[in-house]
């Protein structure tokens, strides 16, 4: 059995809902007879809401940009702030006039000016209001600066113990310092086996794909053509090549001797 590692928005989802069919029937395909890892810097919460009930039934997770990760169902991996580095990071984007949510296992933190972002999202249904009580639990900060701010990323940076990790729409991602998708695919697949093949389209995939044995990035990240092994451009038949390349690493997946990637076997998985 391989393993094979997935980025979720701008990888194999492209509306912010759902996985597009061509893929999720490679997927669903794949995970037959390999373990597949959904790679996200979303929370496990919000990649539920894209993987259908039965392919997330037979996946596992690393949410948060490899802040915490979950294998069958059962968490295996959590890598979380300091407390007072936490609370440094909310300090520094309340000052820049900047909404934020922290997020935290089963919990986020939101200040007054996210507030109405998070009822947009229905936050509240699907984690628990968090205070500052819950600061030594918090994976990762996602800001969401508008017009008015301050440039809080700037600002973040600086701070000591953390990482930034940009998004493509303007917000931006603070995780603690050694915090990347490799750490949580590393607690989910045997430590003397690779990753086979890895799925990435921005900055945050680096080193996920820098694990794997084969790297796939899709569209035009500069940032990723240095490790490019494959690469799926940008263009309107993209979903179908995506899905082909699925294919073509399932069956070559299938003549490596020996174990390519561990882990639970294929089987259906408590959400």
């Amino acid at each position: 059995m391989a393993a094979f590692a997935f980025d979720l928005d701008g990888t194999i989802c492209f509306d912010g809902q759902s996985i597009a069919p061509t893929i999720l029937d490679a997927l669903e395909e794949l995970a037959s007879n390999h373990q597949i890892i959904i790679a996200s810097a979303r929370h496990p919460v919000n990649i539920r809401d894209v993987v259908p009930a039965a392919l997330f039934a037979r996946i596992d997770i690393v949410g948060a940009n490899g802040a915490i990760a979950y294998a069958a169902g059962v968490r295996v991996h959590r890598c979380v702030m300091a407390a007072p580095v936490a609370r440094s990071v909310l300090q520094t984007l309340e000052a820049a006039r900047c909404a934020y949510f922290a997020y935290g296992e089963d919990f986020v933190i939101v200040n007054s000016r996210g507030m109405h972002l998070a009822i947009a999202r229905d936050l509240g249904r699907k984690l628990r209001p968090g205070s500052d009580r819950d600061l030594a639990g918090v994976l990762k900060v996602l800001a969401l600066p508008d017009e008015n701010c301050a440039e809080p990323s700037s600002q973040c940076q600086a701070l000591d113990g953390v990482r930034i990790e940009r998004h493509s729409d303007g917000t931006f991602d603070v995780m603690g310092a050694d915090v990347d998708k490799a750490l949580g695919i590393r607690a989910l697949i045997a430590a003397d086996t690779p990753l086979f093949a890895a799925f990435g389209n921005d900055s945050n995939d680096e080193a996920m794909l820098e694990l794997s044995r084969h790297a796939v990035v899709v569209g035009d990240h500069p940032s990723l053509l240095r490790i490019d092994r494959r690469h799926l451009r940008s263009g309107h038949d993209q979903t179908e090549r995506i899905a082909t390349t699925i294919r073509h690493l399932n069956i070559e997946s299938s003549a490596v001797p020996g174990k390519t990637g561990a882990g639970v076997p294929p089987q259906q998985r408590q959400p």
